[in-house]
């Protein structure tokens, strides 16, 4: 309206306007909108501006000069007088003695609520001072903004349920009348005072600021004071078009409102009092529709039988007793009844014109009886044509509302980025206009409908907790089809130009059916993007564990490289030093760490190559029949050979009966074992470790199952250490176990055999199980990977030995259980020879920590305190105060 007003001023004028979009501070805006527009301002060369001088961040001269001073134009507040600068406005502390004269003058009333605005303006003291000058004022029948709290908010639902609450529930208030100064709020606060059984205008009068279409055409209509936005808009324009000419305006320019007199205040309809039957009678204020009436009665299009009479009986009632009073609410009780009903309205009208008919006749005869029913006949007419009005009226704002609505939940949803931030949104949206909605989306991979999920329920007001066995498509039937006799279901298909996302089934309410339309479209385009976001999202945090792996990896391998070439130096170091006078089991022992270091060094780089080879060219397999029963018992008593010096048992099991028919590659068959045996050793007890080993046979395939009872594998891992360079454990307990690619390369292996391998554990010190699954027969292999019978001899010995001698430095790893304490020369009191100083030696593996000792004693030092982990040195360097401390980096328990 206020836009209007300036094209018709403008038109004069011929001046061009910009209309520069603010958001309300009670939705989402941008921060910096405010300075963001200015500029726009400034670079469109604009010669004057006119800005609403109510919003809250320019609402006070100085801060409106603040902000849009630098741009150096005229300027002029609209709305609300700002001193300084040129305002048009609607003076609000007399306008609103407009109502309270209607109020209190006409109606006699005297307990009159007043409900603040949202931001204080000069209204709240119009009415106070009113109140004051007749004596009735009580500030308890003031709802300020503060006494609503969170109900102070844009949302007139809420603020209506929070205005009724205050007056009937927490004060107990005995009210005449409400005033409230949005007309949304006046309509939502009709509504709350309907469901409380309180019915306009006979127990209670209502009247509100602003009148617009909510509250010209609500099912009572609600008095209101007429706000002047077209005029205001018009002057503005004027006024701004004069100083640009260089005329003078005036500082202040008021522009009136005016009352518009409805039914909310028990007053008659105007048009009603222009058509007088009797004009020698006073017309006092006519009774409003009743409600309580109107529920009851629920009859259909037209007149029955009983209503007919009713008509007929209150005509002949008021022609005799020269009042329309009773007669006019008969007819406005009727039409109540049918809120929005067009054409029940008509109908209406169609038999109110027969019963006319019918009772012209009667009246023929009696000039003054026809003259006095025709003017009744024609009130009614006034009446029906009143409420087709508001009926058209009502669509109209239902329209513009919806419209409304769907931009804010638009803005919402397509910012929110994710699925269960728009669900919220879509939850907000569809309780305000009561729509029940059920969204389903297709799983990765669909296939048809059958892949469908359900991901979001609504009903009455609520997001539905469903069982995951009603989420599937299969029972959205019973969902959907929950109530009787009959509903109206809306269907319509996300999509994404040609990608289906889903399904959104909404039962139908009070929406055009576009407006379903638009929704489905929004949600497309929003959960497409959350679910892109999602995924990118994943992918980076994806990247990132994979950056982490990396790093973890490189740590990893260069200690795997790094502590055996320690080992092998320094030991070669020590041996040209000072071997050659040595006892020959000394250099024995020696060349036997050498020869362990040097296998483990190798066993790492052959691995490494063997990944590398793989990801490159793959691996050449060679097939054929394996007499398996026998070459695992073999293999069997392998490990327990390399075991012999240990605590560790390791138990075999077999089936009954021999298994043939099985062809794979032994040498691959036997590394893969190698590795989750090896793997087995690092994680469990040297001297009382467990080792069990099945072979299962079934008709198609076989099953080889190791299980242990190590420190067992967390829940979350079990397909996790599979991975490369992911490790069993990373609990600080458990010293530094290898670098993560032993069951990843197993994995692999076992895709070139055509089988499957998987973990199981009952979680962290329940041991675990790994099940290694192969096909049987022939058919799944290639003529060309068929080979003859291989044996173990030469390289395959060589391999075994190898693997030997690492079982065996694995299990002789000597590591502490307890601090060992060897002093031998300690310093007396008073003594500070540097060689009897106490050196604590914080070492997890026991060959470094010899070659430590070693070095030390060499140079002249006696005395040392040696521990393999980090809880250890704490508690040695409490109980034995060393004079200095040698500590490993990597260590278990405590860095």
């Amino acid at each position: 309206y206020i836009l209007d007003g300036f094209m018709e001023s403008a038109g004069g004028g011929a001046a061009d306007i910009v209309r520069i979009m603010v958001t309300h501070p009670i939705f989402t805006t941008h921060p910096r909108q405010f300075e963001l527009l200015t500029d726009l301002v400034r670079r469109m060369e604009i010669d004057g501006l006119v800005y609403l001088g109510w919003m809250p961040r320019i609402s006070a001269p100085e801060k409106a000069r603040a902000l849009f001073g630098p741009l150096n134009i005229p300027l002029m507040s609209l709305g609300k007088f700002q001193e300084g600068i040129p305002s048009v406005y609607q003076n609000g502390y007399k306008q609103i003695a407009t109502l309270l004269d209607h109020a209190c003058i006409t109606h006699q009333l005297k307990k009159i609520v007043f409900v603040h605005p949202i931001w204080e303006d000069d209204r709240i003291e119009g009415f106070r001072d009113y109140m004051k000058k007749r004596n009735l004022y009580d500030p308890n029948y003031e709802i300020t903004g503060k006494a609503l709290g969170d109900a102070n908010t844009a949302n007139m639902i809420k603020r209506s349920q929070g205005v009724v609450r205050i007056i009937f529930d927490e004060r107990n208030l005995d009210v005449e009348a409400i005033i409230s100064l949005y007309s949304h709020e006046a309509a939502c606060l009709m509504d709350r005072l309907l469901e409380r059984g309180m019915h306009p205008p006979e127990d209670i009068i209502l009247m509100c600021w602003e009148d617009v279409e909510t509250s010209r055409y609500h099912d009572i209509p609600i008095t209101a004071l007429y706000y002047p936005f077209k005029e205001l808009g018009f002057l503005a324009c004027e006024n701004m078009i004069k100083i640009l000419r260089g005329e003078d305006v005036p500082a202040a320019t008021e522009v009136p409102g005016r009352l518009m007199i409805r039914s909310s205040c028990g007053c008659r309809m105007h048009a009603l009092n222009l058509v007088d039957a009797f004009p020698d009678q006073p017309h006092p204020p006519a009774d409003g529709p009743s409600p309580e009436t109107a529920a009851a009665d629920d009859a259909g299009a037209g007149l029955s039988a009983t209503e007919t009479n009713t008509i007929k009986n209150a005509l002949l009632e008021a022609i005799s007793a020269r009042s329309d009073k009773a007669f006019v609410s008969v007819i406005k009780r009727m039409l109540y009844r049918l809120r929005l009903d067009v054409l029940g309205v008509h109908s209406f009208q169609e038999a109110v014109l027969t019963l006319r008919n019918d009772l012209y006749a009667r009246f023929q005869k009696d000039t003054t009886a026809s003259t006095v029913s025709e003017a009744l006949w024609f009130k009614v007419m006034l009446l029906i044509q009143g409420k087709l009005e508001q009926i058209f009226g009502k669509q109209e704002v239902t329209t513009f509302e919806q419209s409304w609505n769907i931009v804010n939940m638009s803005q919402f949803i397509i910012t929110s980025f994710k699925i269960d931030l728009i669900l919220d949104s879509l939850s907000a949206f569809l309780k305000e206009l009561h729509i029940n909605c059920w969204l389903y989306l297709l799983k990765p991979g669909w296939k048809n409908w059958d892949d469908l999920e359900l991901k979001y329920a609504f009903r009455e007001g609520t997001v539905l907790n469903v069982g995951p066995e009603e989420t599937s498509f299969d029972h959205f039937q019973k969902l959907l089809f929950w109530k009787q006799p009959q509903q109206l279901i809306f269907t319509h298909l996300l999509h994404i130009r040609d990608e289906l996302i889903g399904a959104i089934f909404f039962e139908a309410g009070p929406l055009i059916e576009r407006i379903y339309e638009d929704i489905s479209i929004q949600l497309s385009s929003s959960i497409k993007s959350a679910v892109v976001l999602e995924n990118l999202e994943i992918a980076n945090q994806k990247l990132a564990e994979l950056d982490n792996l990396k790093n973890d990896f490189i740590a990893n391998i260069t200690h795997d490289f790094r502590s055996p070439l320690m080992i092998i130096l320094n030991n070669t170091d020590l041996g040209l030093k000072y071997d050659a006078s040595q006892d020959p089991q000394i250099i024995r022992k020696r060349y036997q760490v050498i020869l362990e270091a040097s296998l483990k060094l190798k066993h790492t780089i052959d691995r490494l190559l063997d990944v590398a080879k793989m990801d490159n060219q793959g691996i050449k397999i060679h097939i054929c029949e394996i007499p398996l029963t026998v070459w695992l018992e073999n293999i069997v008593e392998f490990y327990k050979t390399a075991t012999s010096n240990s605590g560790i048992t390791i138990g075999f099991q077999l089936p009954s009966t021999d298994i043939n028919d099985f062809f794979s590659d032994p040498e691959k068959l036997e590394e893969i074992l190698n590795n989750v045996i090896s793997n087995a050793f690092k994680f469990i007890d040297p001297e009382k470790g467990e080792i069990r080993i099945e072979l299962q046979d079934s008709p198609s395939t076989i099953r080889i199952v190791v299980a242990d009872n190590g420190i067992g594998i967390p829940k979350e891992k079990l397909e996790t250490i599979f991975q490369r360079f992911e490790q069993v454990s990373n609990d600080k307990r458990i010293s530094y176990k290898g670098t993560g690619i032993g069951l990843a390369f197993s994995r692999q292996l076992t895709h070139y055999l055509k089988g499957r391998i998987w973990a199981e554990s009952d979680g962290p010190d329940r041991g675990s199980r790994f099940i290694l699954e192969l096909p049987k027969g022939k058919s799944h292999w290639r003529r060309e990977d068929m080979d003859e019978p291989v044996y173990f001899g030469g390289a395959g010995q060589d391999k075994r030995r190898d693997f030997t001698r690492m079982i065996q430095a694995e299990l002789n790893r000597d590591e502490l259980c307890e601090t060992a304490v060897m002093i031998t020369k300690p310093n007396k009191e008073n003594e500070f020879d540097h060689l009897k100083a106490l050196i604590l030696i914080v070492e997890d593996n026991a060959r470094i920590r010899d070659i430590e000792v070693e070095y030390l004693r060499k140079a002249g030092y006696h005395n040392f305190i040696l521990t393999a982990d980090g809880g250890q040195a704490i508690e040695a360097a409490f109980a034995h105060h060393p004079d200095i401390v040698l500590c490993d980096f990597h260590l278990p328990t405590m860095n």
